[in-house]
């Protein structure tokens, strides 16, 4: 922890940051649309937050090439970015798009698909390869612990800030964080360049150099 602190603070962190505004956004999803049907109907809900869950799929398969094409970092910057954007734009124009609930579920769509495509497809596989094979659980575990309690966090933010400044605002807010994001994202390393074999032996050399071995005794 000494060694890779750094690595741990920002992998922390960003799982913190996406959990926060992923979980309550896609928990809401169904509350939003019931009340933007206007007869309240039940099939009518029903297929439109089918219609939302489909959306953010392409973002998926994009993630999963984009992480190779221009690195795990700048996916998830990318991804960020989409949050920041097309969160401000709903939550600037809510009231016109809660007229018309098609346009709404395509740009909500949009949103969840560029979460799914940028920090949801390369959080996690920075956080296990940002760390030489010795501590990688543990550094994946530690980064997974924040990120669920983000999402706890999230959850508890969201629901009053609705209940008492409206729908649009949980969109502002999920902009506002997705800034710190980008930023956080900014500061990670590009796993995808890392030598683990090498992070191996350094850490090996660095725990020698501080009095510690990880030779196995008989």
């Amino acid at each position: 922890a000494r060694r890779y602190w750094g690595r741990l603070l920002t992998t922390s962190v960003a799982f913190f940051l996406y959990d926060f505004i992923n979980f309550p956004n896609s928990i809401m999803s169904s509350t939003i649309i019931s009340s933007l049907v206007k007869d309240h109907n039940v099939r009518t809900t029903a297929v439109w937050q089918v219609i939302l869950a489909v959306l953010p799929v392409p973002g998926v398969v994009l993630g999963a090439w984009l992480t190779n094409a221009i690195g795990r970092r700048w996916t998830g910057i990318l991804g960020f970015a989409g949050y920041v954007v097309l969160g401000f734009i709903i939550g600037g124009t809510y009231s016109k798009l809660s007229q018309n609930i098609a346009a709404f579920v395509v740009l909500y769509g949009l949103l969840q698909a560029f979460g799914h495509m940028g920090p949801g497809a390369t959080i996690g596989l920075i956080s296990s390869e940002s760390f030489p094979t010795a501590m990688r659980s543990m550094g994946y575990g530690v980064s997974t612990a924040f990120g669920r309690t983000g999402a706890a966090v999230g959850t508890q933010c969201f629901t009053p800030l609705r209940d008492h400044a409206g729908n649009s605002s949980t969109f502002y807010l999920a902009g506002g964080v997705a800034v710190l994001g980008m930023t956080v994202y900014y500061l990670l390393p590009e796993s995808g360049d890392l030598d683990l074999e090498k992070e191996d032996k350094e850490l090996n050399e660095y725990l020698m150099q501080h009095g510690f071995t990880t030779d196995v005794k008989e």
